[in-house]
């Protein structure tokens, strides 16, 4: 089901049917594709865990996975590629600066070795989970 943006209602609407999409269910296509991030927090852990990955290539996969996971979730938000400015562009740029400086953080109290896979495991995922903000920073500069 392709959907289109109409910037002039806000909304997304179904290009088969002409309906629009509620707002309900694009918060919904929004939980689950960050619901798929969870096995990739989940897999960097265990990689890094069991030494098949440096802390420095799990950070830098991290940051990777972050910021597409933002980028991915402000698009939905804004209505799509589009309707990105270079505003837009700035304020994810911001979001994942911030997230970066906290994922240095994390990054150093792992290397201190007191963290659990799964501590890990489940602290990464918050990192995804966090990019529901830039959802909701689209959805606002889209309005």
């Amino acid at each position: 089901m392709p959907w289109t943006y109409d910037p002039r209602t806000y909304n997304y609407r179904d290009e088969e049917t002409g309906r629009f999409i509620s707002a309900q269910d694009v918060i919904e296509v929004s939980g689950l594709a960050l619901d798929r991030t969870l096995p990739i927090a989940s897999q960097l852990a265990n990689l890094l865990a069991t030494d098949r990955l440096t802390l420095r290539d799990w950070e830098i996969l991290m940051r990777q996975e972050i910021k597409s996971a933002y980028i991915q979730q402000y698009l939905l938000g804004r209505g799509g590629l589009n309707r990105m400015t270079q505003a837009d562009w700035g304020s994810i740029g911001g979001m994942l600066t911030k997230q970066y400086r906290y994922l240095n953080r994390f990054s150093r109290e792992i290397a201190r070795g007191t963290l659990t896979e799964g501590q890990i495991a489940a602290r990464s995922q918050m990192y995804f989970n966090s990019a529901r903000q830039a959802f909701s920073r689209g959805r606002a500069r889209a309005m």
